[in-house]
């Protein structure tokens, strides 16, 4: 009779509690590369809404707006009045200069971001519900600050989250502490 080659069910065993203790160590690390996956996703979105605002207001020569929206995705979205962009926003032509109002039925809607991730918040530091770009591509907010920033935050707190800053020039850039070197206030 000849020997079977093959693994002994005590050799299977001390396989599977290795592959497991393995798998129970890098849990936490996935979860904290996908969190981090969906706040770079969160932040990008917004930084290009805003590179959209500012471009379009160069191109057409005329103001753009940007502003929170619950029903961004609806034809007649408006502006929620709220501070946080997590919800959704639009950015639309603002002809009449109503930023509060939002897009008017004779304003296009160049672009409605519907909710980006139910555990984010993008909250803005001064409290504007909005903000809009000149034809030469300088940045006004409902605030009327010369400097605003837009703090990305989840549950981790401020070492996690992530600053969009934007001058009054207009130019958006982003990053682990706002413009002025403070944290993201989560």
């Amino acid at each position: 009779m000849q020997k079977q080659a093959g693994f002994s069910i005590i050799e299977l065993m001390i396989v599977i509690a290795i592959a497991s203790v393995l798998a129970a160590l890098s849990l936490p690390a996935l979860k904290d590369w996908n969190r981090n996956a969906h706040r770079t996703a969160a932040v990008t979105t917004f930084l290009s809404s805003l590179h959209l605002a500012r471009s379009e207001a160069v191109k057409r020569n005329t103001r753009v707006a940007i502003c929170p929206s619950d029903d961004a995705a609806a034809v007649d979205a408006k502006c929620s009045g709220e501070k946080d962009f997590a919800g959704g926003w639009i950015v639309f032509v603002d002809v009449d200069n109503d930023l509060d109002h939002g897009a008017d039925a004779d304003e296009e809607v160049m672009s409605a971001v519907t909710a980006i991730n139910t555990a984010f918040t993008v909250i803005s530091s001064n409290g504007e519900t909005g903000l809009y770009f000149r034809p030469n591509g300088r940045m006004v907010t409902s605030a009327a600050k010369d400097t605003t920033d837009f703090n990305v935050c989840d549950d981790r707190g401020a070492d996690q989250g992530r600053v969009i800053s934007i001058t009054n020039s207009g130019r958006p850039q982003s990053g682990v502490n706002a413009a002025d070197g403070t944290a993201p206030q989560c």
